[in-house]
Parts: structure tokens; C-alpha cells; sequence
């Protein structure tokens, strides 16, 4: 399993984890199936946390935005924040996506930056957990 999607808090954060190397094809079926968890929610806005293992995601930045578009362009979608080392390509390919579709999006190097991030800029969400037990509702290879 390369990818898994689940709840951080219910119906507020999701929270996305991937590993090893992540194919478009995996990406287009991840952001469908965000794009389902923030229709069931009734919260104005859904974040997203991506904490990404994964040696190898595809940089096109116009694919990117194709498969992207699910999330990034619902009435729901709050912040996305990418938890990763520091990558001149991927965050030029992120800010791209993100300029498209003129959603918030971060990039941040630990997840308790991540956590501490979003609970500053969502002062209405309950405390976040440092050591996440996400309910994984879906793995993606």
C-alpha cells in the first residue's frame, strides 16, 4: 500500500499519508475520494493534511491541476497542508495547483508544525493529536 485516506477529526480533517512512489493515476483516485469525505461533511470547511513518504510524485503541473480539481475546486475545501522535506519542484508544482484554483495551501516540514498551523488558523477545531490514529477509511496502491 502506497497511500491510505482517513479522518484526523471527523468531518473537519482528513488526514492523507503516502509512501513509496505515487502514481497520477493514484492521485486522480485519492482526490475523488476526498472530494466524497468533504460532500459528506457538514462542516463549511474541510482541511487536508498530506503527510508524504513517497520517493517519487508526478510534477506535471498540468496533470496536477486535472487531477486536482475534485478537491481543490470544492465550496468545502479548507487548508491543504504538504508535510515534506523541503523540494524546489514539488512546491513549484503545489503553488501552481494551488494559484489555479486560488485555494490555501502550506508547506511545512513536520507534522506538529502542520498541526500547530492549522489549529492557529482554525481556531474552531479541537485540539489536534501529536501521534495521529487516523480511521483509515481507504488505501491506495
Amino acid at each position: 500500500m502506497s497511500s491510505k485516506v482517513g479522518w484526523l477529526v471527523e468531518g473537519r480533517v482528513i488526514f492523507v499519508e503516502t509512501e513509496n512512489e505515487v502514481s497520477i493515476d493514484e492521485l486522480q483516485d485519492i482526490n475523488n475520494f476526498i472530494a466524497e469525505l468533504m460532500e459528506q461533511s457538514d462542516a463549511p470547511l474541510v482541511h487536508v493534511i498530506v503527510y508524504n513518504h513517497a520517493a517519487k510524485i508526478p510534477l506535471n503541473v498540468i496533470q496536477l491541476q486535472n487531477v486536482s480539481r475534485p478537491v481543490q475546486g470544492h465550496p468545502r475545501n479548507g487548508w491543504n497542508i504538504f508535510v515534506s522535506a523541503s523540494n524546489g519542484l514539488v512546491d513549484f508544482a503545489m503553488n501552481a495547483v494551488s494559484q489555479v484554483f486560488k485555494t490555501r495551501w502550506r508547506q511545512v516540514s513536520s507534522f506538529e508544525e502542520a498541526l500547530a498551523f492549522l489549529q492557529s488558523v482554525d481556531q474552531s477545531l479541537p485540539a489536534l493529536p501529536l501521534n495521529p490514529e487516523p480511521d483509515v477509511l481507504r488505501s491506495f496502491n
